[in-house]
């Protein structure tokens, strides 16, 4: 899982890199905010990619990103602590399970590749499950 980094966005990188890099953010943001309303599409992993593009390009949107009243606190806390909403946890185990099991069953053949597979399930879900956890405030 990748970690969300302070902002580090420098002046040596070179312009086209930075505009990629605004680019990618703001699109792994929309996937990100829509993943955070469906049960199956996880939003935190790619709100977390892009604070890392955001950190690496713009200071002003990492910043936005970190300040937004609903996507700032989860990304806050799994900066400072790795900690991950108590609500998000089932959700996040689930959609690993049903997506693994779904690609496993739709698009492997052979039966030791679906056991390779489900075992990488398995290990993505233990690692969901061993992270801390916490209650977020109300949001009004």
């Amino acid at each position: 899982m990748a970690m969300i980094v302070r902002s580090t966005s420098s002046p040596q990188l070179r312009r086209s890199v930075r505009v990629l890099l605004v680019v990618l953010g703001v699109l792994l943001t929309a996937v990100g905010a829509v993943g955070i309303a469906l049960p199956l599409l996880p939003g935190m992993p790619f709100l977390i990619l892009a604070a890392g593009c955001f950190a690496r390009s713009n200071d002003r949107c990492y910043r936005w990103l970190l300040g937004h009243r609903i996507l700032g606190p989860p990304l806050e806390a799994w900066r400072e602590a790795r900690r991950i909403p108590r609500w998000v946890k089932p959700r996040a185990i689930g959609a690993v399970i049903i997506a693994f099991s779904l690609s496993a069953w739709l698009a492997l053949d052979a039966a030791w590749m679906r056991a390779l597979w489900m075992a990488a399930g398995l290990a993505v879900s233990l690692f969901i499950a061993r992270l801390p956890t916490y209650d977020p405030p109300k949001v009004p």
